[in-house]
C-alpha cells in the first residue's frame, strides 16, 4: 500500500469508479457500510479524502469516449 513520504502513518488508497453511480452502489454494499461504521477504531486520526478527475492514460477511454458503449 502506497504510504506518504510527509506523513509516515498515512496510507494512500486509490479507488477508481466508472460513475458517481457506481460510487454510490460501493458505498451501499453491506461491507462497506459495516467498515464505515467501525474504521475510527483502525485510524490515529480523521480520514482525509480527495476526489481526483481521470485526465486519461493508457487503457483509459479520452473523456469524449469515456460514455459510448
Amino acid at each position: 500500500m502506497p504510504r506518504s513520504r510527509g506523513e509516515p502513518s498515512a496510507r494512500i488508497v486509490y479507488k477508481l469508479y466508472r460513475d458517481r453511480e457506481a460510487f454510490e452502489e460501493h458505498e451501499g454494499q453491506p461491507h462497506i457500510k459495516r467498515f464505515l461504521a467501525e474504521r475510527e477504531q483502525y485510524f490515529a486520526g480523521p480520514p482525509r479524502v480527495e476526489w481526483l478527475s481521470l485526465q486519461g492514460g493508457k487503457g483509459v477511454p479520452a473523456p469524449a469516449e469515456a460514455g459510448r458503449s
